[in-house]
């Protein structure tokens, strides 16, 4: 192993030395780059500037601190929770999509029964969601066994009148004081 070359002497004039290795070229030409003035992004006299130029300490500080929470905290929990939901969500779609036709309004045919059962049910239950959708599925079949699909939405909306008549909170709603 060779020993350290000595540092270089201070300059004659007493100032403090540059840290230039190479006398003749400044740092940007080392690293084989040009001067921002040679590259045109300096404006000159009278000149809208050109280009954006380097990002400022504030931003860089900005950056890695999101990238911080993105890695470690519950934002980045949350958001990778999201990324996979909406991951699995494409690719459920993917893999139906030769299955079943695609269209702009594939989902109205579920909003309705969805709405039904979440009334009739009562909200914020799931075992009534559970039992209503049971209800409604049978009353569906049992109209479409009969003969009358086209009356079977006429069918669990009347479900749902009959319901609502007899317990307007539906099945298994709870009380609440400030509305009633």
């Amino acid at each position: 192993m060779s020993p350290l070359p000595p540092p270089p002497p201070p300059p004659a004039n007493g100032s403090k030395p540059s840290g230039n290795k190479q006398p003749g070229k400044s740092a940007w030409g080392r690293l084989g780059a040009k001067k921002p003035a040679d590259q045109g992004n300096l404006p000159k006299d009278g000149q809208k500037p050109q280009g954006r130029g380097p990002l400022p300490r504030w931003a860089v500080w900005v950056i890695a601190a999101f990238a911080v929470l993105l890695l470690i905290g519950c934002l980045g929990l949350l958001i990778r929770a999201h990324e996979m939901s909406t991951d699995l969500a494409g690719l459920a779609g993917v893999l139906l999509a030769p299955i079943y036709s695609v269209h702009p309004a594939m989902g109205q045919e579920i909003i309705t029964p969805a709405f039904v059962v979440v009334v009739i049910g009562g909200l914020g239950s799931f075992r009534g969601v559970v039992v209503a959708a049971i209800l409604v599925g049978l009353v569906k079949g049992l109209i479409v066994a009969a003969g009358y699909a086209q009356m079977s939405t006429a069918a669990i909306y009347l479900l749902m009148l009959l319901v609502l008549l007899f317990r307007p909170r539906g099945l298994f709603g709870e009380r609440i004081q400030r509305f009633e």
